[in-house]
């Protein structure tokens, strides 16, 4: 998370904001953890979490900075990302 923020040169965050969507991304890879769910591999997992980190990112682009509705939304947005991938 905190890679991508800093690769984000349009996105200028102060310590507490940054504080927020980290929080925001762990707690959002938690739930998914939490959930039981399996990965085939490193990569699919680094993939996920790679899609919270960008979802969380670009909600906070948007102006959102309440943590709970940032983990879920990102959580909100995997979950249709891969819906899509099935073709449901």
């Amino acid at each position: 998370m905190l890679k991508r923020l800093k690769e984000d040169d349009e996105l200028a965050l102060d310590p507490e904001t940054v504080r927020i969507l980290v929080a925001a991304f762990d707690d959002a890879w938690k739930s998914v953890e939490d959930s039981g769910v399996t990965f085939v591999s490193d990569g699919h997992a680094d993939a996920t979490r790679e899609i919270l980190a960008l979802r969380v990112i670009d909600m906070a682009r948007q102006g959102e900075r309440d943590v709970h509705r940032l983990r879920d939304d990102a959580l909100l947005y995997l979950t249709k990302s891969n819906l899509k991938s099935t073709g449901l």
